[in-house]
């Protein structure tokens, strides 16, 4: 889980089965004395929890388990007042729905695409500006090379 100054969201993998236990009974006790204010549990492989996502929110002190948004296409959907996001998981990805864009955020890798695809649009666009401006000095400098070529045809005798 990422830290957070007010606290408010805690998440947590579980990769293994003593790990399952601590994040569902510890871990989760100790989120809620602290005050955190929602706590999320993944299990990216799926052989532990059912359903692999689950969350709970803090009431009164205690944690009460979310209840689920299922719609078609989304096996299990969570929604989190604290982060203003949907924990949205489709039966292979776990993603986080933005309502305000209505999509997906970007996962690191998606990311790392769209910035690499901006770079290399930039790059060929700098590169055929550079062309066109090469290309328009040479249209330029042989205009000039055939006015002062005109120009000492006109002044030989």
């Amino acid at each position: 889980w990422q830290r957070r100054a007010s606290l408010r969201t805690g998440s947590s993998r579980s990769p293994r089965r003593r790990q399952y236990r601590y994040d569902l009974g510890g871990k989760k006790d100790l989120y809620a004395e602290l005050g955190v204010g929602e706590y999320f549990v993944y299990d990216p492989r799926g052989d532990m929890h059912d359903p692999r996502l689950r969350g709970w929110v803090l009431r009164s002190g205690a944690y009460v388990e979310m209840a689920d948004l299922r719609r078609p296409g989304v096996p299990v959907a969570l929604w989190s007042d604290a982060l203003g996001l949907e924990f949205r998981f489709d039966g292979t990805d776990l993603r986080l729905w933005d309502p305000l864009v209505a999509g997906h955020l970007l996962t690191i890798a998606e990311s790392q695409r769209r910035i690499d695809i901006a770079v290399a649009q930039r790059k060929a666009a700098e590169a055929e500006a550079e062309r066109d401006a090469e290309a328009q000095a040479r249209r330029e400098a042989e205009a000039r090379v055939a006015a002062l070529e005109a120009e000492l045809r006109r002044r030989r005798p």
